[in-house]
């Protein structure tokens, strides 16, 4: 019964060193196969190799008589890697083990996840949205008009003369964004609306009741990448009467030392030559006005702008140090 009972704790400790550090990379929105590398890694990777290696020299040392056997030093030797890949990930995971831990079946499903379907912030946008941005969980450093002390997720939906701005992070973080979001226009008419746990909401009066998000404007946000730090999308009848444009859809990707900007619209029908020259000439007009991010990609390299079908699309890259003269600018102004 004893070895019954030995064998069950053993098999549960493998589990939880393959489960719990592939867990958490799943529960940051890592790939499934860096997962399965890395629990694949803690168990049985590490274990059989230490062991291995570690056994096949004892053998050519002759080593002196030992009290242990090859099976007591396997489980010497995987305890200790488990204590390293159970211990080090919970202490990465900083208090959120119970949301590591809600992942440990992520093997039985390889499906992709909808990170936009998923999305509890973008599930509260409201239904008289016509423009949306959305800053995605890392690097927000680089990407929000503050010197944030930690990492958040934020949402801003606009309107006709209406705004709605919902955030998730820590407590602190948001009690930052919320003090900030209130030097915004519009903010002295900002107030706090009920939100889940983890969650802040401000809306401006039209925007307090909610509704059920505008599909077409959620339908713009697939056209960005998968890893695509931050999003925005517009689609609105003004939209079309002032630039010829039916709808846009913008992305931002963070890397090492650049970001690359990639900027698509949508004209009323095949894309002309003298609307794509209306194009590079707001283009050019918006990179000499003193607007902060304009300034900045006044500094952009790799540009192009170019036109397919009814579709015209821009790309441009800053580095990351161009990139963070935009928040301390717009910082500067009290935003």
């Amino acid at each position: 019964m004893s070895r019954v009972l030995s064998g069950i704790v053993i098999a549960l400790i493998c589990a939880a060193m393959f489960i719990v550090p592939s867990a958490y990379l799943v529960a940051h929105h890592h790939s499934r196969w860096l997962a399965l590398a890395v629990g694949a890694l803690a168990f049985p990777v590490l274990p059989g190799l230490w062991h291995g290696i570690g056994e096949l020299r004892r053998r050519k040392a002759a080593p002196a008589k030992s009290t242990l056997t090859a099976w007591d030093r396997a489980l010497l030797r995987g305890a200790l890697v488990g204590a390293v890949a159970i211990g080090g990930t919970l202490v990465l995971a900083r208090g959120g083990t119970w949301s590591v831990l809600k992942h440990g079946a992520w093997f039985t499903d390889w499906s992709e996840p909808d990170a936009i379907a998923d999305s509890r912030l973008l599930a509260h946008v409201p239904a008289g949205a016509e423009t949306l941005i959305w800053i995605r969980p890392g690097h927000t450093h680089e990407l929000l008009p503050m010197a944030l002390s930690g990492d958040v997720e934020m949402v801003i939906a606009e309107g006709k003369s209406d705004t709605m701005i919902i955030m998730a992070g820590e407590d602190v973080v948001l009690e930052e964004l919320s003090a900030i979001s209130r030097r915004r226009p519009n903010g002295d008419k900002l107030d706090t609306v009920d939100a889940p746990a983890g969650m802040r909401i401000l809306a401006t009066p039209g925007f307090r009741d909610g509704g059920k998000p505008p599909r077409a404007l959620i339908d713009l946000l697939y056209r960005a990448p998968a890893g695509a730090n931050a999003i925005a999308v517009g689609r609105s009848p003004s939209l079309e009467t002032k630039y010829g444009a039916r709808a846009y859809a913008a992305w931002a990707q963070v890397a090492s030392d650049h970001v690359t900007f990639t900027a698509e619209a949508d004209a009323p029908g095949v894309v002309t030559k003298s609307l794509l020259e209306r194009a590079r000439t707001l283009a050019a007009a918006a990179v000499k006005s003193p607007d902060c991010g304009n300034r900045a990609f006044a500094k952009a390299t790799h540009t192009d702008l170019y036109a397919y079908l009814t579709r015209i699309r821009g790309t441009a890259q800053l580095s990351l140090d161009d990139v963070r003269e935009i928040p301390q600018c717009m910082a500067s102004l009290g935003f």
